[in-house]
């Protein structure tokens, strides 16, 4: 049997970080391979999962102000969400021993047949300071074989750091990454073949997914289900308004409840099986954030989304994909009776999905395979 092992965003207490690492492990797992997460700590994104924020560089005045009022407001329940990310990551991950640097990963006693680098923005520079060794698997390993999934720049522009990234990814046996964007960039400078795949979390089955939910708890009404990673207001009208429109509450992952007005239930110390146990249970939701859009697919729920005035690539992608484009949403002005009675039709979104999904297992299955 072969052994796996993958480099990811596996640490921050971030449900889309978390969730794509659980569900490459798994996909892979379910391929009838042997897989571990190699417990790499980035310094950068070991910073992220402090509950209390210590990195002020780049901040000015206001936002270090913000920043402390925020570290002592908050406190309580950033100890508690901390706590429900770790026993996800406990229960649910199998881990490598830990390494702190590329030295550590080239001596390790642990060796592994394929090395995957994938999915999340581990190719963005400006997350990891700088290009990073491991995530771009630039390893003194003997016989080492690089594949990527799902790999994501993010939206940043390269510019200094582009040439040392084409250096690194030209060692590459097989390419994949997230978005369209990603490949159109890359393929003027790579000369090799460059898939565009679904993100890890699309790979699993809803059957898979129910799976994580040891303690399924159903609310005693139905509700709306908001989660945006971003502070917009227009986002507070649209929910707003679809909960004044529809009669039903709102439950919410923010750390406030913020401009919300008719909350059911706020959810911001609850960990991933929670995250997953909402989605399933939902009437409506509305989000700005591609996980949140994913969910809300895998689970075939009336869903609307607003991009916070950003770009979204991510989901601008995975819409076009699936041909579900009239789910977003631009101001509350947009959200009609019409809009919110308008059925999605899931079944051919599904048999969509499972084409792409079918697509991106061939895809790993002739990289992992390939001698």
């Amino acid at each position: 049997m072969k052994k796996i092992g993958i480099v990811t965003f596996h640490r921050p207490y971030n449900y889309g970080a978390d969730l794509q690492a659980y569900a490459l492990q798994k996909k892979l797992q379910t391929m009838g391979y042997d897989v571990k997460i190699i417990d790499y700590r980035n310094k950068n994104i070991e910073e992220t999962t402090k509950v209390v924020k210590t990195n002020f560089k780049g901040m000015n005045l206001k936002q270090i102000v913000k920043t402390c009022i925020a570290n002592v407001c908050f406190l309580n329940k950033n100890i508690l969400r901390k706590r429900e990310f770790k026993k996800f990551q406990e229960q649910n991950y199998e881990l490598s021993n830990i390494y702190k640097s590329k030295n550590e990963l080239e001596e390790g006693k642990e060796v592994f047949d394929i090395y995957i680098s994938g999915s999340d923005q581990i190719w963005n520079p400006e997350i990891t300071k700088g290009i990073d060794d491991v995530y771009t698997l630039n390893l003194d390993i003997k016989n080492i074989k690089r594949i990527s999934y799902a790999s994501s720049l993010g939206n940043v522009k390269l510019d200094s750091c582009k040439k040392e990234l084409i250096s690194r990814l030209n060692k590459y046996d097989f390419l994949s990454v997230r978005e369209k964007a990603a490949q159109e960039l890359l393929k003027e400078e790579i000369n090799k073949k460059i898939e565009v795949v679904l993100d890890p979390t699309l790979l699993l089955s809803q059957k898979q997914w129910n799976s994580i939910i040891k303690n399924e708890n159903k609310e005693t009404e139905e509700y709306i289900l908001f989660y945006t990673i971003n502070e917009d207001r227009n986002m507070f009208k649209i929910v707003n308004k679809l909960s004044e429109m529809t009669n039903l509450k709102v439950i919410t992952f923010r750390r406030s409840n913020g401009n919300l007005k008719n909350v059911l239930k706020n959810y911001y110390t609850k960990g991933p099986e929670d995250f997953i146990n909402a989605f399933k249970n939902a009437k409506y939701i509305v989000t700005s954030s591609f996980h949140g859009t994913v969910f809300s697919i895998i689970y075939n729920k009336p869903f609307f989304v607003n991009y916070c005035g950003k770009e979204n690539k991510r989901v601008d992608n995975l819409l076009n994909v699936l041909n579900i484009k009239d789910r977003y949403i631009n101001k509350p002005e947009d959200l009609t009776i019409e809009k919110i009675n308008q059925k999605v039709d899931y079944q051919e979104i599904n048999q969509n999905l499972a084409k792409e999904a079918a697509r991106c297992e061939q895809y790993l299955k002739n990289a992992i395979e390939e001698e």
